[in-house]
């Protein structure tokens, strides 16, 4: 079975969870008028399918009683905030979806390299420098997993987060520009955090990006 038609199943299924339908989607659109997906495409889509296919296994119980915790690699995103930092953007703040923000801890405050997170300006915990999780018991699974995600992977995070809503994930503006539009942020919030813009990964969806307006027209 092919990464596309395994998408669909899923799809088909709506096992496809809110904040991944985005993305989703618009690798079924990419599919469909390229009639493949890049190397890059089909290595996230992978990854995507891999983690549904986990939490369909059923888990062996064990008998373990030994409270455990998910340590999380913080430094992509501290590397993002450093930069921002740098570029006299304060308090810089990152939209993930669904009302959730993360936000970096100054580095002279109480809790220096922590990330928190907020629902709708509501603080519902942080991730330590040391990667330790301390969420709010109203925090849902779902938004675990959202953050933890993020945290693995920004940038493809922040794609899904441009193409599904329209707007930057960094600075809220509605991105227009086609190529922003395929990255899912603009070049002055790439600049400000640190990431690539317009290199091959945009030009391979600017293409497809005309197309689709040309085909709208």
């Amino acid at each position: 079975m092919t990464t596309i038609q395994k998408l669909q199943q899923l799809m088909q299924a709506q096992r496809i969870r809110a904040n991944d339908e985005g993305f989703v989607l618009s690798l079924l659109r990419f599919a469909q008028i390229r009639g493949t997906l890049t190397t890059g495409q089909d290595n996230a889509a992978q990854r995507l399918i891999a983690r549904y296919e986990q939490r369909a296994t059923p888990q062996a119980s064990t008998a373990s009683t030994v409270p455990t915790f998910t340590r999380v690699d913080l430094s992509p995103i501290v590397r993002m905030f450093d930069a921002a930092r740098a570029h006299g953007l304060r308090r810089a703040s990152i939209r993930l979806g669904n009302g959730l923000k993360v936000s970096a801890a100054s580095p002279t405050s109480a809790n220096p390299g922590a990330i928190y997170v907020k629902r709708d300006g509501d603080y519902l915990g942080k991730i330590t420098s040391e990667g330790r999780e301390f969420f709010s018991p109203s925090m849902t699974s779902a938004e675990k997993e959202l953050v933890r995600e993020f945290a693995q992977h920004p940038l493809e995070r922040a794609t899904v987060y441009g193409h599904a809503t329209g707007q930057c994930c960094f600075c809220g503006r509605e991105l227009t520009d086609a190529r922003s539009v395929a990255m899912g942020y603009g070049p002055i919030c790439a600049d400000h955090y640190g990431l690539d813009w317009g290199h091959q990964r945009a030009a391979q969806s600017v293409d497809v990006v005309d197309d689709v307006r040309t085909q709208a027209a």
